[in-house]
């Protein structure tokens, strides 16, 4: 090897050394180039973030979308596309040897990204589809921006009131009513952009499809705006779908309060899955409920708000409205700690608010605007026009708002039934919005009722999805049978009949104008349950006890998304349905049957519609007939009349709703009928079948004609059905409350005696103390244990240069007290500050506690013990001066215990006389006599009045127990006996008349019952 290697390096020694002899030029070749580096990659984009725009609908705004750093909140560009890829696309790069593969991945991820939409934009719905690579995970943040400078870009109103006016009349475009005014449901121009924040995880199978819903609203920007306010507070909590959820709950909590929350719940881990609706234009996979109309209701007032001026541009007024929602300053000023992480700030921004802070100005504007929609909203689906004209609502709006009600139920949005219910609710959502201080946590309690909310839910969406799949095996049993009926089909009769099973097939899933209502329907369940789905997730990061819940959650959630792709996968019932009615109609045309095959479907039409014209008339008996049964009821004097009388108005309700929904199916039918018969004209060829046609189409149009004035009658008066069911609710509380009233009633007459026993005291000791002091003043000096004269036994004491007196009787008991004298310009006052004790004679005699007053506090009002005053007309010095006077005013007022063998007392005893006698109108007098305390455990306030003019008087009383609304009031005139009636609130249970030994009531079950001892007398 070795003698190899020497003998070529002599032999290229000997050729080099040749070559520099020559005297030739010789040609060097260079190198050959190194060829460039390629490198290929692909990129599938089926991660998905679908959704729409609205504050109403953001039509042909413009999308951006960006990568934002979890930590940072930094943005930076990002691949998409607007199409879901059907198969992967290929990207290849060439770059010099040598080039890295850094280099090259930057290359290629450059030239993916040169791939992205150019003017990304909503459709003219306001929906917006964004499609992800595969191995995307991390945080990105959406953009949606109306221009009022782009002809396309337009923003609709939805708000029940009004968005304010356009400067000059709409285009023929998008046109409005052709007035200047901005009303429900029509489009406009408005510089807005609206945010969205979604987190995406990291997938272990980035080859399946994922599917997030991204709606963006004002929510989503008050979302977005706490996340990126968190970030810059504290970078260490980064955006994560927990940090998403928190802000969530806290924008829900501060625009609802707890109620809010809870009715939102299946919006608490992303706010961004739902609200995705116009009030104007409720799309078919929307359900709505209570919550989230509350929700849009509040969203639509903000244009009615910013239409007003006062607040802002509606942008402004949206930007103001994220900061103090994220700041917890929207329904007053918070102060927070700028160290706090997220969730512990978000908690410290609303605990830390002082109750009495007051509300910003954008709240209060909310809060009015919005409860005059709920009030329109109401309205609206229970027909009340008065209420209706009350607010101002003009025919074309209430016809704007009630076709876009109508077509939420045609849609499956919403039930008749639970469009009414939910009007009552919504109403006591937005009652008063948003939360302060305390109320604004969220504790055990509230996540206990949250997690009886998904419990709730997921039972009823269960029920309805065993439904769904009943139907959707039903229907796939149907589109069998009629797919084997193609093998039959021999001439033009067989034709019609396989044709006929087709159709009754597709109709199974698609309605007459081809929208597939049982794939939406199976949709909108899988979007529901997939919901209560991530709300048990919520839960469960809370305590582990719920996990439970989320186990049956994904359960339910996994039966639906399967009933979904049965009916609308890329192989679902939905293709096979259309496959079949398509051969169906070829066969048609193979045995020239298309027109006998038309005419039998446009009588078949007709025959289905006659018939639901018999269901329609026959509902709109029951309606009236359950309505008279219901209001036959509706005085019920019994728990058991009480709750016959809500089944039988509910059942009235309901049987309305059916009418309503009878009605409408009328017309529906009549209309395919009319549709069917005018393809039926469309193709006759002879005379007959243009005669028959003809006949049809009549009979149709008169179908139409009188569907609609059943629509018109069935939707007449549902206030007055809904009005009743509430009635119905609030009687059988009512009812149910009388064992309660009859009870507090006899707990008054148990202990009455004490009313008696210290009003009588208290006049007792008055008229000791002020002729004992009238004694006293008679003496020329101080007195020392003198006996007094009026009133035998009772021994006193006075001190004529202090004004003290002291007095006392061996068994009645003793009094103290100090006077003082005061006057003005016309009255002179003689204040008495005293304590006193009375004790009844015999062994079981009550003894009475007046506690001691002070001079001070008699003279301003705020004495807690014993005071008297007597005023009289003119100014004196002495107690002399007043020896021959009468007072025109007196009162006493006294603390008093009372100590009783039967029924203590303690609180406090007020009696006053007036003097209100005039030259004009003499021997005119007021007498009050105030009672408030505990006896025997019942809290009570009892008030006389008696009023006194010449020989006429007239007593008022008026009797309050404990803190349940309990009143019993009531009066007579010139001694005659006391006759009134007793109160809960505001609802009267019963009336009373007095009688020799007490009081009789007649309660409103017509149970009357005697209350012997029981007395109002006031006596002298």
């Amino acid at each position: 090897m070795k003698n190899n290697l020497l003998i070529s390096a002599f032999v290229t020694l000997t050729l080099m050394a040749t070559g520099c002899s020559d005297t030739k030029e010789t040609t060097v070749n260079p190198p050959s180039p190194i060829p460039p580096i390629d490198k290929t990659a692909t990129a599938t984009f089926n991660v998905a973030l679908t959704g729409v725009a609205v504050k109403g609908t953001m039509a042909n705004a413009s999308i951006s979308i960006h990568q934002i750093d979890t930590t940072t909140g930094e943005k930076s560009p990002i691949s998409f596309r607007i199409a879901n890829s059907v198969e992967a696309e290929s990207y290849t790069v060439s770059a010099p040897a040598g080039t890295s593969d850094e280099t090259l991945d930057e290359m290629l991820a450059s030239k993916v990204l040169a791939e992205n939409p150019l003017e990304p934009t909503t459709d003219k719905n306001g929906k917006m589809s964004i499609y992800l690579e595969s191995t995307f995970s991390g945080a990105v943040i959406i953009n949606i921006t109306s221009s009022s400078s782009v002809d396309a870009s337009w923003l609709r109103c939805d708000s029940y009131t009004d968005c304010g006016v356009y400067e000059n009349i709409a285009s023929t475009v998008i046109p409005n009513n052709g007035d200047l005014a901005i009303e429900f449901g029509e489009w406009y121009k408005e510089d807005l952009t609206l945010t969205t924040i979604k987190y995406i995880p990291e997938s272990t199978n980035p080859e399946q499809s994922r599917h997030y819903s991204s709606n963006v609203t004002v929510f989503t920007e008050v979302v977005a705006t706490i996340l990126q306010d968190n970030l810059s507070a504290d970078p260490m909590v980064p955006i994560s779908q927990q940090a998403i959820s928190d802000a969530s709950v806290h924008t829900i909590m501060q625009l609802l309060g707890p109620n809010g929350v809870i009715k939102n719940a299946n919006l608490l881990s992303d706010i961004s899955k739902g609200v995705g609706f116009d009030l104007s234009d409720i799309g078919e996979n929307v359900s709505l409920n209570a919550g989230n109309l509350a929700l849009a209701q509040l969203s639509a007032s903000l244009q009615t708000v910013a239409a007003a001026g006062d607040n802002g541009t509606l942008s402004e007024m949206i930007t103001e409205l994220a900061t103090s929602v994220s700041d917890g300053s929207l329904n007053a000023v918070a102060e927070v700690s700028p160290s706090a992480a997220p969730i512990q700030s978000i908690i410290s921004k609303v605990s830390s608010v002082n109750n009495n802070s007051k509300p910003s100005a954008l709240f209060n504007a909310i809060q009015q605007r919005v409860k005059k929609i709920a009030a329109i909203y109401v309205a609206i689906v229970t027909g009340d026009t008065a209420a209706l004209d009350a607010l101002g609502v003009n025919a074309g709006i209430r016809n704007s708002i009630t076709k876009a009600m109508e077509n939420a139920v045609k849609r499956g949005a919403i039930s008749q039934q639970d469009l009414i219910n939910s009007a009552i609710e919504v109403v006591a959502l937005v009652e008063e919005i948003g939360c302060i201080g305390d109320a604004c946590t969220i504790g055990d309690e509230l996540y206990a009722d949250i997690a009886a909310k998904v419990t709730t839910e997921l039972a009823m969406l269960n029920t309805k999805i065993m439904s769904i799949a009943s139907n959707i095996d039903t229907t796939a049993a149907a589109i069998t049978t009629a797919e084997a009926l193609e093998t039959k089909v021999t001439d033009a009769d067989t034709a019609i009949i396989y044709y006929e099973s087709a159709i009754a097939a597709y109709f199974m899933i698609f309605n007459s104008n081809d929208v597939n209502v049982l794939g939406n329907k199976a949709n909108r369940y899988d979007i529901e349950a997939n919901a209560w789905a991530d709300t048990a997730k919520f839960l469960v990061a809370s305590s582990s006890e719920y996990q439970s819940l989320l186990d049956t959650a994904e359960e339910i959630a996994k039966l639906a998304h399967t009933e979904t792709i049965q009916i609308n996968g890329d192989t679902g019932l939905h293709i096979d349905v259309q496959a079949l009615l398509a051969n169906a109609q070829a066969k048609l045309v193979e045995f020239d049957a298309v027109v006998p095959a038309a005419k039998a479907r446009a009588e078949s039409s007709n025959d289905m519609a006659l018939t639901k014209q018999g269901l329609a008339t026959t509902a709109q008996t029951t309606s009236l007939n359950s309505y008279e049964a219901a209001m036959a009821m509706n005085s019920p004097q019994s728990i058991a009349a009480a709750t016959a009388f809500l089944m039988a108005a509910q059942q009235a309700l309901t049987d309305k709703l059916d009418f309503i929904s009878m009605a409408n199916t009328f017309l529906e039918y009549s209309e395919v009928a009319l549709n069917d018969a005018q393809k039926y004209a469309d193709i006759a060829e002879n005379d007959t079948d243009k005669t028959a046609a003809a006949t049809l189409m009549d009979s149709a149009a008169a179908l139409i004609s009188q569907s609609k004035a059943l629509i018109i009658s069935a939707n007449k008066d549902v206030n007055l059905f809904s009005h009743m069911v509430a009635d119905a609710k609030a009687k059988q509380i009512i009812l149910s409350k009388l064992p309660m009233v009859k009870k507090t009633t006899q707990s008054f007459a148990d202990i009455n005696v004490v009313t008696i026993l210290g009003r009588d005291a208290l006049t007792d000791i008055g008229e000791i103390m002020f002729d004992v002091l009238e004694e006293a003043n008679q003496e020329t000096g101080n007195v020392i244990d003198k006996a007094s004269l009026l009133h035998i036994g009772w021994i006193y004491s006075f001190n004529k240069t202090n004004m003290t007196i002291e007095a006392s009787h061996e068994t009645k008991g003793s009094f103290q007290g100090v006077a003082e004298l005061s006057n003005d310009d016309s009255d002179t006052t003689l204040l008495l500050a005293w304590a006193a004790t009375l004790m009844e004679s015999g062994d079981n005699g009550a003894t009475f506690e007046f506690s001691a007053g002070d001079l001070n506090g008699c003279a301003t009002g705020n004495s807690q013990g014993s005071c008297s005053a007597l005023t009289f007309s003119g100014v004196f010095t002495s107690l002399s001066d007043l020896d021959t006077k009468d007072p025109v005013k007196t009162m006493s007022s006294s603390t008093l215990a009372i100590i009783d063998n039967d029924a203590n007392f303690t609180g406090t005893l007020i009696l006053s006389n007036h003097d209100l006698s005039t030259n004009e109108q003499p021997n005119t007098f007021k007498t009050e006599v105030i009672m408030a305390g505990m006896s025997a455990d019942v809290a009570f306030n009892l008030t006389f009045n008696l009023d006194e003019m010449d020989d006429n008087e007239t007593l008022n009383v008026k009797l309050m127990i404990g803190d349940d609304g309990y009143k019993m009031m009531g009066s007579a005139d010139n001694g005659a006996y006391l006759m009134g009636t007793i109160w809960l609130y505001d609802y009267k249970y019963g009336d009373f008349v007095e009688m020799s030994n007490g009081v009789v009531v007649t309660y409103i079950d017509d149970d009357e019952v005697e209350y012997f001892d029981l007395t109002f007398t006031i006596g002298d």
